[in-house]
């Protein structure tokens, strides 16, 4: 059992699906390791490609992302996305919510923070 607070790795998928479903968006989660991102969602204005993390320590700043999460920042800059669409890294820390990042072809910017 987790500890109140705390999350398990795997139920960050189902915490970010259920955010982007309350700001309107339409999501699809891709259960499994073959895939480079873990959600795809979708508005009428939007599209993001999302991978999840979760990160136990607290994020001081975007050169710490980039150290830990560089293997997947790479990952997530040769992933091929539609005209438009966001590729985005959001990375869940207990006590803290979401930091949220975009995943530019020159490395990572902040795109937000959501408790």
């Amino acid at each position: 059992m987790t500890e109140p607070g705390h999350t398990r790795p795997h139920e960050v998928d189902f915490i970010a699906r259920n955010l982007l479903l309350r700001q309107g968006y339409f999501v699809v989660r891709s259960a499994g390791s073959q895939t480079p991102v873990d959600l795809v969602a979708w508005s009428p204005d939007h599209v993001l490609l999302v991978k999840t993390r979760r990160w136990r320590s607290k994020i001081e700043s975007v050169r710490t992302v980039t150290i830990h999460f560089g293997g997947v920042i790479r990952l997530l800059q040769r992933t091929p996305a539609p005209p438009g669409a966001k590729v985005q890294l959001w990375i869940y820390v207990d006590h803290e919510g979401w930091h949220m990042y975009d995943v530019l072809p020159g490395g990572i910017m902040g795109a937000g923070r959501h408790e």
